[in-house]
């Protein structure tokens, strides 16, 4: 495929909101990329797990910008300022750099994300690897792509023999990522061949889902801009997506996401709802 054809495929019209959409997504991913390996600054939001770089800054300040230039009465939810114009009906979820820790430690694995909603819709989505080039997107009901080429889930027969992906971020003895990952994969799944991908960003880790080089995808407690770009790609690709009661995944904080084929999705549900359980 030639780069004249990559570029009309992975940028539809840019007057169109998906085109708009993917733009940004890639401008800002290319502004955190080019601070990368720099020795830039972090400071501390919340924990000592928990930063944010100038890089996030930078990012975020570029797709707030366009968007208000161009949709002034959207709202915006991002990870890294507050909420904009929060009671519109379209509204921008933004993670502009997902995997800041990996970013810091001058690790490769870190994406920009966004998607767009319309009361509680899910639009479109796009979850850009500024390192590799990788720009994964998606409009409702048009698939999903990987620089523009069409990908799918994998479609296994059975739980066993199947990777799953994931981040970890086990803070206490008490996680339920701990509970889930550690208790469930010697105790419950004793009887089960898995194996466990965990990934330096929740983004690109469920895009090994999304392509079918990883098979499902479990996180717990998310805030809305962990996952919202995902959902609609994810499910776009062939997955099953809901939240941890198996109903289609919510725009709410602390939500737990499930995500695989259809064929396995049971399964990794009943696991995960009874890790919440334990």
């Amino acid at each position: 495929m030639n780069n004249a054809t990559v570029e009309k495929s992975i940028f539809p019209r840019e007057e169109t909101l998906e085109g708009f959409l993917l733009k940004i997504t890639k401008q800002a991913g290319d502004i955190a990329g080019r601070l990368f390996g720099k020795g830039i600054g972090k400071d501390t939001k919340k924990d000592v797990m928990d930063y944010v770089t100038e890089a996030d800054r930078a990012a975020n300040r570029h797709i707030v910008s366009a968007i208000q230039k161009r949709y002034p009465k959207d709202g915006i939810i991002s990870e890294e300022a507050e909420a904009i114009n929060p009671f519109a009906s379209r509204k921008w979820i933004v993670d502009p750099l997902d995997g800041t820790i990996s970013f810091t430690r001058n690790i490769p694995g870190f994406a920009t994300m966004v998607a767009v909603t319309e009361d509680g819709v899910f639009l479109s989505a796009a979850v850009y690897n500024p390192i590799t080039g990788q720009l994964f997107s998606t409009r409702k009901g048009g698939g999903a792509f990987l620089n523009g080429e069409r990908i799918f889930c994998s479609n296994p027969s059975e739980l066993d023999g199947t990777i799953g992906a994931t981040t970890l971020r086990l803070t206490n003895n008490t996680s339920r990522e701990r509970k889930f990952f550690w208790d469930n994969f010697t105790d419950i799944w004793g009887s089960k061949n898995t194996f466990l991908y965990s990934g330096w960003s929740a983004g690109l880790a469920a895009m090994l889902v999304a392509c079918g080089q990883a098979d499902w995808y479990v996180r717990f407690n998310n805030k809305i801009w962990d996952v919202a770009p995902l959902v609609l790609i994810l499910a776009e690709a062939g997955c099953t997506v809901t939240d941890i009661d198996g109903q289609p995944y919510p725009l709410t904080p602390n939500s737990h996401i499930v995500a695989a084929p259809p064929s396995i999705h049971e399964e990794i549900l009943a696991l995960a709802r009874r890790t919440i359980l334990l």
